[in-house]
This record gives C-alpha cells, sequence and structure tokens, in this order.
C-alpha cells in the first residue's frame, strides 16, 4: 500500500483529504496547533518556520506522495505579515517538493483561484495570472518553485466546501449554523465562485498520486457553474430544507472592509483535468445532497 504524507493534515481541506486517502492508502499528517482527528492516520506535530525538520522527517517517513495542504490562507494575515505567508505558502512547500523528487516521491500542491485577479472570471489554466493581494501572490510563487520540481502537480482550486470538525474554520458548516438558529446573515451576491466539493477533491488528488509522469502537471479544479456566496446559500436552504429568511444578500462593496481588494469572477473551468483524466467536476447541488445524506446516515 503506497504511503501518502498530507502536510497540513489537521485543516478542514486536510483532515477531510485524510478520511477519503485512508481508504486506499496508509496515511500520515502533520499538525501544527490541533492534532489531527482522523482514525487510522499516524499525526506528527510540526510547525513550519525555517527550524522544521523537513528533509529529515520526509525521510523518516518515506512517503510514496506528498500532499501539500498547509497554508496561511488569511487575508489580513498574509498582509500583516507577507513573510510568514510566502513561507509557509511558497519557501516551506518547495523544501517538501525537493525532498520528494530526491525519494522520487509525487508531490501535489494545492493552490487557488486567488492567482487571478477576479476581473475577467472563467480562467482556464493557460491564462496569465494576476494575483492582486498578498495571499495569491504568496500561492503563485509556491506555484513557481515547485512547478521546478518535474514530480509535482500543481492544483488550483475554487471555493471547496465540506464539513469541518473543532478547531476548524469552514463556511458551509458556519453557514448551517446559522440557517439552524436563523441568525441573521449578510451574504454576497454580486461576486463569482467556483464552489467545489470535497468529494471531487478527494477523487482528484486520488488521480493524482497514481497518475503516470505527465507533461501536464498543471490543473485546474473549478466547477461547471459560476454561483455567488448567496446563490450557494440558497441551494444549502433547499436542500437540507432551511428556511432562507434570515439571508440577506448584499453588494461586494458594502460587505467587505473599505479597503479590502475585491475580486468579482473567480470562476475556474477544468479543461485539463478533463482532457488528461476525464474527470468532470459536478454540480455544487450534487455535491450538497451526498453531505447532506451523509449527515442524515451519521456518517459526518
Amino acid at each position: 500500500m503506497k504511503k501518502v504524507l498530507i502536510v497540513g493534515a489537521s485543516s478542514c481541506l486536510g483532515s477531510n483529504l485524510a478520511r477519503y486517502l485512508r481508504e486506499h492508502y496508509s496515511v500520515y499528517g502533520t499538525w501544527a496547533f490541533h492534532p489531527i482527528r482522523v482514525e487510522e492516520v499516524r499525526g506528527f506535530r510540526m510547525i513550519l518556520n525555517d527550524k522544521a525538520p523537513i528533509e529529515g522527517f520526509v525521510d523518516l517517513i518515506k512517503p510514496d506522495a506528498i500532499v501539500y495542504c498547509a497554508a496561511v490562507t488569511d487575508l489580513a494575515t498574509c498582509e500583516k505579515d507577507p513573510k510568514l505567508a510566502t513561507f509557509v505558502n511558497a519557501h516551506a512547500a518547495a523544501q517538501f517538493a525537493n525532498v520528494a523528487a530526491r525519494l522520487g516521491a509525487r508531490f501535489i500542491y494545492l493552490s487557488s483561484s486567488k492567482v487571478f485577479s477576479g476581473k475577467d472570471g472563467d480562467y482556464s489554466e493557460s491564462d496569465i495570472p494576476s494575483p492582486v493581494e498578498h495571499y495569491g501572490q504568496s500561492k503563485l510563487r509556491g506555484e513557481e518553485m515547485v512547478g521546478r520540481f518535474p514530480n509535482a502537480f500543481i492544483l488550483r482550486l475554487g471555493t471547496v466546501f465540506a464539513l469541518g470538525g473543532l478547531n476548524q474554520r469552514a463556511f458551509l458548516s458556519d453557514l448551517l449554523r446559522r440557517l439552524w438558529k436563523q441568525t441573521p446573515t449578510r451574504i454576497v451576491n454580486d461576486e463569482y465562485r467556483s464552489f467545489v466539493p470535497m468529494e471531487d477533491l478527494s477523487r482528484v488528488v486520488g488521480h493524482l498520486i497514481d497518475a503516470e509522469p505527465s507533461e501536464q502537471r498543471l490543473f485546474h479544479l473549478g466547477s461547471p457553474e459560476k454561483l455567488t456566496h448567496y446563490e450557494f446559500a440558497l441551494k444549502v436552504c433547499q436542500i437540507f430544507e432551511l428556511n432562507k429568511d434570515c439571508l440577506e444578500p448584499l453588494e461586494g462593496l458594502r460587505f467587505h472592509a473599505p479597503h479590502a481588494v475585491r475580486q468579482p469572477d473567480l470562476h475556474l473551468i477544468s479543461n485539463h483535468l478533463d482532457a488528461t483524466f476525464f474527470l468532470k467536476p459536478q454540480l455544487a447541488e450534487a455535491g450538497l445532497r451526498t453531505l447532506h445524506a451523509e449527515l442524515l446516515n451519521g456518517q459526518q
């Protein structure tokens, strides 16, 4: 059985990936501040800084693949401490990719639609990135550094939705709590995104772990439709049978802080996934129905 190391496995995205991958691989994970709470996944604490024993740790595990989920994603933190964001989102990723290349292991770097400005939308893999804030800039720098290694795949993500656990930030879980309590919720209705079910991300990562070496190493995981957060929330209400009256649609100009950079359309098109692996992302509604069924069956 292949060994897979997930860097940043205690995050919502990382832990959900670990739950899927453990069914097919022997999974290990790193965590910084909150231990990993996924059965059959062995966790190791590692704070990513210039003293982290990255090379020795990876040599100890000897994984067949590394999935890099670690990231500084909070936009305010990225602007306040750009050095930290660049180290975690780029330099640390490149260190893991370097060791993976030496070991002959696959490396998968999870990037973001925010490497684009959001002015045009419907971005394909051939479009030229143009990030407008430090988070996107640091992720693009990570792509550039990781892309030097022939064993690495880069996967740009839209807005991945999943249910989070204790100490995890997950916008879908927060939205559901607010809907269940009928808490008044202002939500943007003029900025478009790709809403990606965690199920799709897990499936694609599995394909990339087992894929043969390929000249095509940059992929988008987008969605067949583009939605605003308000439109997505309405689908949540419909599928989970919740009252939508607490939702207040709002223009982004009124929602964001005055100094915030707006990105009106970050929708991604997944051309290369379809052409290379015949993988087509599903509609957000299908992913939500799967999550709803899992909740009803007590699987979450």
